[in-house]
């Protein structure tokens, strides 16, 4: 570095002191501004600044004092003071090289040497002294991509210069480049898109909109053919934006331009949609329809109702679209198939038409196979597969799902291999395989991120996140849970979570917060199936069973009437609200009402669809125990640690231990207090391993009433308990602890003091002699 080189222009040569790592969306400090900034924040200002000190210093300051919006992308103007740095080093370069840069900074941050020369007008010899110059004052840089590519050292140089020039010269300088790369480009036009689309976008004024749109469609296409929805989106809106703004559009009907455009941009909304547009996507492919059909073009009016999106219980009109459709396609053709499949799905969800969408979906598998054509099999029993999970005939889901996934394997067919994948591992979480399930919503979920599906990808995090709150692992699910609301900040599993997960582990003000925020999106007349009245009716008596607050019981107890009262809600969906009923009868100690939630969730035994929240056999146990039915209860809990022990849903078995020795306690019969400590400890354990803060305190709570009830005389000798006769005869048996254990369906450190114990009380040495113990009393 030159010594004598003004203090400030030095600054443009000398990094700046490194950043903190940080997640996105949280604060990290740097020693150049006071406090904490926003990490988006950080990334802007590391892009634009390639961590230049004094760039990094000067845009903070004014970011911060601006307290610009970070929603809007952190756009700013370049501060005075970074300007006069960039300006100074400008003013020692020719006026040729000022030129061309400025130029060149209208291209973008990265430019081609061969298409600065057709923008510029300048000869090889005279360009490559003027690139020659900036690479010397350190203007520019070589960048990657090609030999005689180049990029400006910083982006805020490059800001700099495109900000000097005039409206009138920069719109005209961006048609003088769009053409340019259309002849740069030549016959692989298409593939630049993208970048022509830009161009063409801002030289819009002077060249009218014809190029903006062409490129802007092929642009949109290239994104929805490599998953780029987010892209797409944009590139579709900005051409109906052009489309619709010109005058000769407002004296026509639609044309076939504007047909596709509609098609695009319905199918870009409905990968990137939220709950709240999803029926704004559907609209905009019955647009589409509507003029492909009024331009006699059946074909693509066809296609347009065969696409097969997923916005299934969040909108309407899909059924009706499908429909006609089938008016205007050949009975039995292939594209008949794709419509009846469609047409199969949409009256499900729309209308919960159990039996007719089976009828027509058979149909469209007979076509399928008759026309031996695998993608449309794989529609087809999907939507299969999904009707029968809604149904909750979760085994003739999995029957149908299998074949879809490995015919969609077969085809590499990424959005058939999202949804099928995602349904097999809840369908699996359903039945208790978890670690099967876990296999195939991690796979999933790789799926859905190459596929760049709004919606898909929300879905795949939702089952990773039960099956991670059902581990207790709780900071994959946390992680998991902040992508999803990232994607979709209303989304109402994901609120729910966040509210039971925070509970778990004591944090009572976050999780009613989330509370708060779940209650805030529900809409006040019932939106399709209704999702968000389904998430209140069970997230909130759950939040009352573990904090025994009942402040919005009511609230739970109207979202449920809500749905239930609805005709198109399917059988998978009214499990939240009679389940969230079903607590609030155990709550109230209602027994009327708990025998009619227990005959409803009764066949549902031996399944957790209500995901994290409770497993259905425990349900069932607190119910019979509202009732006064013991026994049966007993049988309940009992199948509840097998379920959950099996499926290894370790936070669902820590409640039921709780909950079955607070039944014991109640019914005080001889034995059960042992037993009901023994579930009390092992309760504990897995509590105090996973931090589990409420339900620690419960359990302290019941152990206290233990201590406090003199123990029941024993039937058995030496003041052996029920449990430990059940042991010492697996003893004589000659089982090891670990066998025991799984016999009994306990923990092996469990069954191993079970063992001290009985050595210590029969006075025996070793197994040997309990054995012989059991023996002499007739135990065996």
């Amino acid at each position: 570095m030159n010594p004598g080189q003004p203090c400030s222009e030095r600054w443009l040569s000398e990094s700046a002191t490194p950043w903190p790592e940080s997640g996105r969306g949280e604060r990290v400090g740097h020693p150049s501004v006071g406090g904490d900034v926003p990490q988006d924040m950080v990334e802007q200002v590391h892009l634009r600044t390639k961590g230049n000190a004094l760039f990094v210093s000067e845009l903070l300051k004014l970011l911060e004092a601006n307290r610009l919006d970070e929603t809007q992308g952190w756009q700013f103007a370049i501060p005075q003071e970074i300007r006069g740095v960039i300006g100074r080093r400008f003013d020692r370069l020719s006026d040729e090289c000022n030129r061309v840069l400025t130029i060149a900074s209208v291209i973008g941050r990265e430019f081609d040497f061969d298409l600065l020369s057709r923008v510029t007008d300048s000869s090889d010899d005279d360009l490559l002294d003027v690139v020659d110059e900036a690479l010397v004052a350190r203007v520019i840089e070589g960048a990657a991509g090609g030999t005689e590519r180049y990029q400006f050292t910083h982006a805020l140089i490059q800001q700099t210069l495109s900000e000097e020039l005039s409206p009138s010269r920069n719109v005209r300088l961006h048609a003088r480049i769009g053409q340019a790369l259309e002849a740069f480009y030549g016959d692989e036009v298409e593939a630049h898109a993208d970048q022509l689309a830009y161009h063409f976008t801002q030289a819009e004024t002077v060249l009218g909109a014809k190029k903006l749109v062409r490129y802007s469609i092929a642009a949109g296409e290239r994104a929805i053919s490599s998953y780029a929805y987010e892209d797409a989106l944009g590139h579709f809106q900005k051409a109906l934006a052009a489309v619709e703004g010109s005058s000769a559009s407002m004296d026509q009907g639609v044309d076939a331009q504007t047909a596709k455009i509609l098609f695009g941009l319905g199918r870009a909304q409905a990968a990137t949609f939220v709950i709240a547009q999803a029926q704004e996507a559907v609209d905009t492919l019955i647009r589409a329809f509507d003029a492909f059909v009024a331009l006699g073009d059946t074909e693509h009016a066809v296609a347009v109702a065969s696409y097969p999106h997923t916005l299934r219980s969040f909108s309407f009109g899909t059924a009706a679209l499908t429909a006609r459709a089938l008016e205007l396609a050949p009975p039995d053709s292939l594209e008949a198939g794709h419509l009846l499949s469609r047409h199969a799905h949409a009256i499900f969800w729309e209308s919960n038409d159990y039996e007719n969408a089976q009828r027509i979906l058979d149909r469209a598998i007979a076509i399928a196979r008759q026309e031996r054509d695998s993608a449309l099999e794989v529609n087809a029993l999907f939507s299969y597969a999904s009707m029968h999970w809604a149904q909750g005939e979760i085994r003739k889901a999995v029957e149908k799902v299998l074949p879809a996934i490995e015919l969609g394997q077969s085809l590499g067919d990424l959005q058939a291999l999202a949804q099928a994948r995602s349904l097999y591992s809840n369908a699996l979480m359903t039945l208790g395989h978890g670690d099967e399930a876990q296999i195939h919503a991690t796979v999933g979920l790789e799926v859905a991120e190459r596929l760049h599906n709004s919606e898909f990808l929300v879905r795949s995090l939702e089952y990773n996140v039960s099956l991670s709150m059902l581990r207790g692992d709780w900071k994959v699910a946390q992680r998991l849970i902040d992508r999803g609301l990232a994607e979709s900040s209303r989304n109402s599993n994901l609120l729910a979570w966040n509210a039971l997960l925070n509970l778990q582990v004591g944090n009572f003000r976050e999780s009613g917060e989330y509370v708060e925020l779940l209650l805030e999106i529900v809409p006040d007349d019932l939106v399709g199936i209704g999702v968000e009245h389904s998430v209140v009716a069970a997230t909130i008596p759950m939040v009352a069973r573990i904090t025994g607050s009942t402040d919005r019981i009511d609230v739970a107890q109207s979202a449920a009437r809500v749905i239930l009262s609805s005709r198109s809600a399917p059988h998978i969906y009214s499990m939240l609200p009679w389940s969230g009923l079903a607590l609030i009868a155990i709550q109230r100690n209602d027994a009327e009402s708990a025998k009619e939630q227990y005959s409803f969730l009764k066949p549902q035994k031996g399944t957790q669809p209500l995901r994290e929240i409770i497993c259905v056999d425990r349900l069932l146990g607190l119910l019979a125990q509202t009732t006064g039915n013991m026994g049966a209860s007993q049988t309940h809990f009992e199948d509840a640690l097998v379920f959950c022990r099996r499926a290894g849903y370790v936070t669902e078995l820590a409640w039921s231990l709780c909950d079955y020795a607070d039944m014991l306690l109640e019914l005080n019969e001889s034995g059960d207090l042992s037993k009901a400590r023994e579930l009390l400890d092992e309760s504990e354990q897995i509590a105090s391993d996973l931090g589990m803060r409420p339900l620690s305190e419960k359990v302290a709570a019941l152990k206290e009433q233990l201590d406090t009830r003199p123990a029941p005389k024993s039937e058995y000798p030496d003041g052996l308990t029920e449990r430990e006769v059940e042991v010492v005869r697996l003893v004589a048996s000659g089982m090891t602890d670990r066998e025991i254990a799984e016999e009994l369906f306990i923990a092996p450190r469990t069954a191993s003091t079970h063992v001290r114990n009985i050595l210590s009380k029969t006075d025996s040495a070793n197994r040997a002699e309990a054995a012989s113990y059991a023996n002499r009393h007739g135990l065996v």
